[in-house]
């Protein structure tokens, strides 16, 4: 996984999320899916097919330094996409070692018109991505649609 650090953790509508800033310059937001919903364990493929976010889920399974991974999976959008900015300031805060050759200069001039993606748009996003996740849940649980049968 690389570098990284926790920017933020937070609870919404019961689902655990953590905004995680990465030593590529950009972050990535990952929300945890407990054990009793239809999305436990399945791949970010078929969760995409349910749910919308930032440059769709790109990430389904358990992330490290979890102690509590067996409680539940995550699925996470990350902004590192060519219209995603490097966020430069927040690289040279978290990693002054990494932040040396001019690399993230470059990529945000060779990708001009991209945005930063903040911690305060990945909040949000993750907030979207809880309710689409609720929202699912109560569709599926009631229609029992795509999901697998016990055997």
């Amino acid at each position: 996984m690389g570098r990284y650090v926790v920017e933020e953790t937070f609870e919404y509508l019961g689902y655990e999320c953590k905004i995680i800033f990465r030593d590529w310059g950009g972050r990535c937001g990952y929300i945890k899916i407990p054990k009793d919903h239809p999305f436990y364990n399945e791949s970010y493929d078929f969760c995409n097919q349910f749910v919308d976010c930032h440059g769709s889920l790109t990430y389904a399974g358990i992330l490290l330094n979890d102690e509590e991974s067996t409680n539940g999976s995550w699925v996470g959008f990350d902004c590192g996409h060519c219209d995603d900015g490097l966020d430069i300031e927040a690289s040279k805060k978290y990693f002054p070692d990494v932040h040396s050759d001019g690399w993230y200069e470059t990529w945000n001039r060779l990708n001009e018109g991209s945005v930063v993606r903040t911690k305060e748009f990945c909040e949000e996003e993750l907030k979207r991505l809880a309710l689409q996740l609720e929202t699912a849940r109560n569709v599926i649980e009631y229609y029992h649609v795509g999901v697998k049968e016990d055997e």
